[in-house]
């Protein structure tokens, strides 16, 4: 119990070290400043195969978005050792580290997502601007984020 209310507590921490504005902004590096006002993040999130690999055609798409999703989950909503180390590596950024802590969340997720972590960037700031507004109970309880990202 005592660990599980630490993991919480990371989660909590984790969005103080963000802000709103500046994660718009790290989105903004790869998605479209209106398509950020006008798309909700689900259909941004949809945009990730074109992203990560530009012209390509599939046979059946990648399932990138679902997979990041997935991993987010897991280190924001669940104590899985998976992401034990990023958590503790996460506990250790300041307020308005949200460079820092996107960029360490991209890293860490992108061999299991199989894309590149500067592609990925964009969309982990969109999963942290759905955490930081609907708050961690709502975003770990939800499998589609029809909100959105500005």
């Amino acid at each position: 119990m005592v660990a599980r209310s630490l993991e919480q507590r990371n989660a909590v921490d984790l969005a103080s070290n963000c802000s709103l504005g500046d994660l718009l902004e790290i989105a903004g590096a790869t998605l479209p400043e209106d398509s950020l006002r006008q798309l909700s993040i689900e259909r941004l999130g949809s945009r990730l195969p074109a992203l990560a690999s530009p012209g390509a055609a599939y046979a059946a798409e990648p399932q990138y978005w679902r997979s990041l999703k997935h991993e987010f989950h897991l280190l924001v909503c669940t104590d899985d050792k998976k992401y034990a180390a990023l958590r503790k590596q996460l506990e250790g950024f300041g307020k308005h580290a949200d460079k820092a802590v996107v960029a360490a969340i991209a890293t860490a997720m992108a061999s299991v997502v199989g894309v590149l972590a500067s592609v990925l960037a964009s969309f982990v700031a969109i999963l942290l601007i759905a955490f930081l507004k609907l708050g961690k109970e709502a975003f770990c309880a939800v499998d589609t984020l029809d909100l959105k990202a500005a």
